[in-house]
């Protein structure tokens, strides 16, 4: 059964028991007025027959209530001391009198005080009265209640038809208020169903007020998309790993065959030309060096990222002038003959981990000798703008073709220029990882013949920055 059902069948049950409890009030109700009024009229008539009484058991008018068309309404009994009837008058017509009730004066009576009774023969109920009449006799007056049985059941009836009316009316109403009610809980359990077949897309529409259904209904959506971007984040990652794997199992294929192939020729008789062998063990070396720098990258990278997603950066202040001149100096001692303009602004300051930062501006110099040739002019500035910091590196070199730019920073991505030299492939990709891990932006714009514009932006610590004096090599 259905939460609309249940709760519907519980208010239905609770509405019926307490119409059921009202029509039942309202019958004894109806009951004990004209109970009530029938007892007026016994003390009445009482008083009549007390005033009136004593004349020896002669009849006597009655009260103009038993007098109505149809017949008398009251009967009366007069007793005398002995137990005998002294006198009757039943209630009904001459034609058909009613049976008198019946009184067992053998039994103490209170006197005054109204009761029900019954007649001899069982087929009328009274409503009795008994009193001293002055002669010392006993006067019992009775009324007939089948008009007070007559109105209880038209009562009983009417309040009956009522509840059943009321009763219909309600399960159709509440029905009908219920399912509007609920109608967003249903949409919350499709919801939920399309949920449970891997659909996180799916969202409850809003309820377009402010009940405990809407608000909960708002609180579910914003747990859905937490989650959704947490599955989708999940997804990415695990997308990103296979494929990490993947390509470094490629690239690490290559040296480790390599390094097997030149291990057996070594190991082969008659293998013993110098020439050969020396060839062969410099051929050993570079592919180790290569390897170990491609291991380094891997590593290296996968430190960033985990740190990233684990750590938060941590809040040193990093002097980003200082890490900038150290790899210029360092490039420098390398290529004293590139032609370079410096152009730094003292002092500026940023947040992070200062050996990350002083491995992107590496990687990024790295580059310009591993692509350009050494007398290939260079321009590296450092400047800060407003609340961030933008170092820009320019050089002269051969340029990046136009579709390999859009894949420069991933992982083991190889240019389809065939002339340019080779290199891990992992560098641009620590310098983004590194960037975006310390809130800033990585560009790169380049033109083949005419050079390649790289610019980091990140943001930096407030602070009044002046000018370094520019800083200019000629090779």
């Amino acid at each position: 059964m259905s939460l609309r059902a249940r709760i519907l069948v519980a208010l239905t049950v609770l509405f019926a028991a307490v119409v059921a409890t009202l029509g039942f009030a309202a019958v004894r109700a109806t009951q004990q007025a004209l109970t009530n009024q029938l007892d007026d009229k016994l003390h009445g008539a009482v008083a009549m027959q007390n005033v009136l009484g004593g004349n020896g058991g002669a009849s006597l008018p009655m009260p103009t209530e038993s007098r109505i068309p149809g017949g008398r309404t009251i009967a009366t009994v007069v007793y005398a001391p002995d137990g005998s009837i002294r006198r009757a008058e039943p209630a009904g017509t001459i034609e058909s009198p009613l049976a008198l009730p019946l009184v067992d004066l053998s039994v103490p009576l209170e006197f005054g005080q109204p009761f029900t009774t019954a007649s001899a023969d069982g087929t009328v109920t009274y409503r009795a009265l008994v009193a001293r009449d002055r002669s010392g006799g006993t006067v019992v007056v009775a009324a007939d209640m089948s008009g007070v049985d007559i109105a209880s059941r038209w009562v009983a009836s009417t309040v009956a038809l009522g509840s059943v009316l009321a009763l219909g009316v309600f399960v159709l109403v509440g029905g009908a208020l219920l399912r509007r009610a609920l109608k967003p809980v249903e949409k919350m359990v499709a919801t939920a169903d399309r949920i449970g077949r891997v659909d996180f897309s799916a969202r409850i529409e809003p309820a377009g007020s402010a009940s405990e259904v809407a608000v909960l209904a708002a609180s579910l959506n914003r747990m859905l998309d937490r989650m959704e971007a947490t599955v989708t984040e999940r997804d990415a990652a695990r997308a990103e790993l296979e494929q990490f794997l993947a390509d470094a199992a490629h690239e690490l294929r290559t040296p480790i065959t390599t390094l097997k192939g030149y291990a057996e020729l070594l190991d082969t008789p008659g293998f013993a030309d110098p020439a050969e062998v020396q060839a062969a063990t410099s051929r050993i070396k570079r592919e180790s060096a290569r390897m170990g720098r491609l291991v380094d990258g891997l590593l290296a990278l996968a430190r960033i990222e985990g740190r990233s997603r684990e750590e938060p950066i941590v809040e040193q202040s990093v002097v980003l002038s200082e890490v900038v001149l150290d790899a210029v100096n360092d490039l420098r001692a390398l290529e004293p003959d590139r032609p370079l303009t410096l152009d730094v602004d003292a002092a500026i300051e940023v947040r992070g981990y200062a050996d990350q930062l002083r491995q992107v501006v590496a990687n990024l110099l790295a580059n310009v000798r591993m692509h350009t040739p050494s007398r290939s002019a260079l321009d590296v500035s450092l400047r800060q703008h407003s609340q961030e910091v933008r170092l820009r590196i320019h050089d002269c070199g051969p340029g990046i073709a136009a579709l390999d730019l859009p894949n420069v920073t991933h992982r083991f991505y190889r240019s389809t220029d065939t002339t340019a030299q080779s290199g891990s492939g992992l560098g641009l990709a620590i310098v983004d990882s590194i960037v975006r891990g310390h809130g800033g932006q990585f560009a790169i714009e380049s033109e083949v013949g005419a050079g390649t514009l790289v610019t980091v932006t990140l943001p930096c610590v407030a602070r009044d920055v002046t000018p370094a004096p520019a800083l200019a090599s000629q090779g």
